[in-house]
C-alpha cells in the first residue's frame, strides 16, 4: 500500500474496479475516495496557506499556499477562507474519519469473505 495519499487514492481506485461487488458499490467507494481527495485539498489550504489578507473581525482572509508541480516549479494558489469554511472543513474531516473506519471494516470483511470463498473452491 503507497504512503502517499494521493497514490493510495489512485491504488485504491484501481483495487476497487477489480473487485466482484458491483457497479453501485463501486461507485459508492469512488465517491468516497473523491470526497476524501476534496478534503485533503482543503486541509492542505488551510494548514499550509498563510494570511496576506484580513480585515479585523470579519471572519473572512484571503491566503496563499506554494505549491511544488510535478516539474519541480513552484506555483502560488491564492484562495479566500472564512471561519465558516474552516468549521465546514472540520466537519467534513469528523465525518470522513466515521466513514473510513465503517469502510475499513467493510474492506476486511469482504476480503474474509472472498478469502474463504477461494478456501472452499479449492477444496471442492
Amino acid at each position: 500500500m503507497p504512503r502517499n495519499l494521493q497514490r493510495k487514492i489512485t491504488f485504491l481506485r484501481a483495487a476497487f474496479q477489480k473487485l466482484p461487488i458491483g457497479t453501485r458499490a463501486v461507485q459508492g467507494y469512488l465517491t468516497l475516495l473523491n470526497r476524501i481527495q476534496a478534503a485533503a485539498q482543503t486541509r492542505h489550504d488551510i494548514i499550509h496557506g498563510v494570511n496576506i489578507e484580513q480585515a479585523e473581525r470579519s471572519g473572512e482572509a484571503t491566503m496563499v499556499r506554494a505549491i511544488r508541480c510535478r516539474n519541480g516549479v513552484i506555483k502560488k494558489r491564492r484562495f479566500h477562507v472564512t471561519t465558516l469554511d474552516i468549521l465546514k472543513a472540520a466537519r467534513e474531516a469528523q465525518d470522513l474519519g466515521g466513514t473510513v473506519l465503517h469502510w475499513v471494516d467493510e474492506v476486511h470483511n469482504l476480503i474474509q469473505e472472498l478469502s474463504q470463498q477461494d478456501t472452499r473452491q479449492r477444496t471442492q
